[in-house]
């Protein structure tokens, strides 16, 4: 499993699946957390379940991976509240990788006073290399 921390692009989200629908700016900056496991992966016919609340890829009374199947839907609306999305891409027997795409607001903008209200400048965002976590 690894977790990777970027600044990436509304562009970079048309190769995944999005369980929402929601209208994407290609230029908008993003902070991307990604996931990716070389799991078991979801098979397609499965990820309508994905996001929804108490609900298991495998219900089985005899499945190998524990959950309540609250993670990814709480990881969804936490990423909605903060204006952002999630993506995710699987193939099974190869594994999974999900991505929170938050925008990214510099925190190094020029604030600009005026009479009527303060507005934020901001600077432009430059491509970074990603942070790399990786759990062996």
């Amino acid at each position: 499993m690894s977790l990777i921390a970027r600044i990436g692009y509304g562009y970079q989200l048309v190769q995944d699946v999005r369980p929402d629908r929601s209208p994407i700016n290609q230029e908008t900056a993003y902070l991307c957390l990604e996931v990716e496991d070389s799991g078991i992966g979801i098979p397609k016919d499965r990820w309508h379940l994905l996001f929804r609340p108490f609900q298991q890829i495998d219900s089985s009374m005899t499945r190998k991976h524990e959950g309540t199947g609250l993670g990814l839907a709480l990881t969804k609306r936490l990423a909605e509240m903060h204006g952002g999305t999630l993506s995710f891409w699987s193939v099974p027997d190869k594994g999974s990788t999900f991505r929170i795409w938050l925008p990214w607001l510099d925190p190094f903008a020029e604030i600009e006073e005026t009479d009527a209200d303060l507005s934020i400048a901001p600077s432009p965002v430059k491509q970074s290399q990603p942070l790399s976590i990786q759990n062996s």
